[in-house]
C-alpha cells in the first residue's frame, strides 16, 4: 500500500502544483544544478525546460517513498502528465533503480523497465527515473558530485586536487574524510577565486562544463520528456 504522507512530507511540498513534470530530487543542491543545466545547456536551453517542469527537493533519498505518497494525494496531481525522480546510484546503481521501481509501484504508479528511461505510454502519469551520475562504465563515482567533478569549469587543476587528497587519506595521522567525493567536491570549490560552499552555488557561479560530452545521456533523458510532452498534446 502506498506510504501514509506525514506531516513533514505535506509540509515539504511548498508550492502549488503548476506544470505537467514534476521533478523529485534529493537536495537544494540537485534542485540549483537543474534549474542551471536547463537553460544553460546548449540543447537543452531551446527547449525552455524550465517551463514545463517543477522540481521539488525531498530532503534526502530516504523521504522518498511518503514524499510520493504525500504528492499522489495532493491537489492538482491530476495536472502531472510526467513524473521524474532523480536519485544518485550510492552504493549501486541497479539497487537505487531497484528501490525506485518498488516505491513506484508501491504507490500504484508505473515505472521504467530501465533506468534513465520512462514508463510505457497509456496510463495517466508517466514516469522517468535517472541514476546519476549516468552510466557507471562512462562516469565513475555513485553521485552527482562525481558527476560535476568530471566536468570541471578548468580541469588543469584537477591532478593537483587529486595529490592532495592522496596524501591526506595516505596519512596514518590524518583522519580521512567520511565523504571522499563530497571532500573533493568541496576542495574543487575552493580554488576559484569566489569560493562558493555547496555544490548549487558552484553551479550558479558557472565552475562547470554544463555542455560537456559527460552530460550528454542526461541531455538525451531531458530531451526525450520534451517529446513525449509533444507526443501527448
Amino acid at each position: 500500500m502506498p506510504a501514509l504522507p506525514t506531516e513533514k512530507n505535506k509540509e515539504s511540498f511548498t508550492s502549488i502544483i503548476s506544470k505537467s513534470v514534476y521533478m523529485l530530487v534529493e537536495g537544494k543542491d540537485e534542485e540549483a544544478f537543474f534549474n542551471k543545466f536547463f537553460y544553460k545547456n546548449q540543447r537543452l536551453e531551446p527547449l525552455n525546460l524550465n517551463d514545463n517542469i517543477q522540481i521539488e527537493s525531498i530532503q534526502g533519498i530516504n523521504n522518498l517513498d511518503a514524499s510520493i505518497g504525500a504528492l499522489i494525494t495532493r491537489t492538482g496531481f491530476e495536472k502531472i502528465e510526467i513524473l521524474l525522480i532523480i536519485r544518485d546510484a550510492d552504493n549501486s546503481h541497479n539497487s537505487s533503480f531497484d528501490s525506485v521501481r518498488h516505491i513506484l509501484h508501491k504507490n500504484g504508479l508505473p515505472s521504467p523497465n530501465n533506468m534513465n528511461d520512462f514508463s510505457e505510454s497509456g496510463g495517466s502519469v508517466t514516469t522517468g527515473v535517472y541514476i546519476l551520475p549516468g552510466k557507471p562504465e562512462d562516469i565513475t563515482g555513485n553521485m552527482l558530485e562525481d558527476l560535476c567533478l568530471s566536468i570541471p569549469d578548468n580541469p588543469l587543476i584537477m591532478p593537483y586536487i587529486d595529490n592532495y587528497l592522496s596524501l591526506i587519506t595516505g596519512d596514518p595521522n590524518v583522519v580521512d574524510p567520511k565523504n571522499i567525493h563530497k571532500s573533493k567536491l568541496l576542495v574543487f570549490l575552493a580554488s576559484h577565486k569566489d569560493v562558493p560552499n555547496t555544490l548549487g552555488l558552484g553551479t550558479q557561479k558557472n565552475y562547470f562544463d554544463l555542455n560537456h560530452a559527460n552530460l550528454d545521456l542526461l541531455v538525451e533523458f531531458f530531451a526525450k520528456v520534451k517529446t513525449l510532452l509533444e507526443d501527448g498534446d
